[in-house]
């Protein structure tokens, strides 16, 4: 297994691509996931460390485990079949009590992140599936003074790429797009 941390999340003409580095070894390989909009949005805000009104599904979740005290001990991704990971929650209590419960990468993943909770993906899975990335190396001394970017926005990626559509008269793009919106503002 590699232990691996959020690189990226992108608004893709496909969807959202999700980007996991390995946080050892090489960090111009990549392994790619999409993702859809209401994950993808849960993911940014967990990175963002925004607070929502309510909490969203990701949030209740962490919610239950910790009422049943439950920790969320890892997230494992751990085979891909016909284009589609599979990932499992690994849970565990003080008692010594242990659970596997089968998730989607891409929920396991959201909820990792509130958990603050390590990401692991089997070493075949990465192997197979990575992608290799040119990189620019920042000179260590001026990277330390650049403040992070702040993750992306799902909403207004959506937005833009809707306004493009429109302009380059992309229709069926937009529409499709303007449906992931409506999917945003009913999660």
């Amino acid at each position: 297994m590699i232990e691996v941390t959020v690189f990226n999340l992108s608004l893709t003409k496909t969807g959202f691509l999700l980007l996991l580095k390995p946080n050892e070894g090489p960090a111009h390989r990549l392994l790619p996931i999409l993702i859809g909009v209401p994950e993808a949005q849960s993911i940014a805000l967990a990175l963002a460390g925004k607070p929502t009104p309510r909490p969203m599904t990701h949030d209740l979740m962490k919610r239950l485990l910790e009422q049943l005290d439950v920790r969320l001990h890892r997230v494992e991704i751990t085979r891909m079949e016909e284009h589609t990971f599979f990932a499992r929650l690994l849970l565990h209590r003080d008692s010594g009590e242990k659970w596997e419960v089968d998730a989607r990468p891409s929920d396991a993943i959201a909820l990792a992140l509130r958990c603050q909770a390590p990401i692991w993906v089997a070493q075949e899975v990465f192997e197979k599936n990575a992608i290799v990335v040119e990189m620019e190396v920042a000179e260590p001394a001026k990277a330390k003074r650049e403040p992070k970017p702040p993750p992306p926005d799902p909403r207004r990626q959506l937005e833009e790429e809707m306004k493009r559509a429109i302009q380059e008269e992309r229709y069926e793009d937009a529409a499709r797009i303007r449906d992931q919106l409506k999917q945003l503002d009913h999660h």
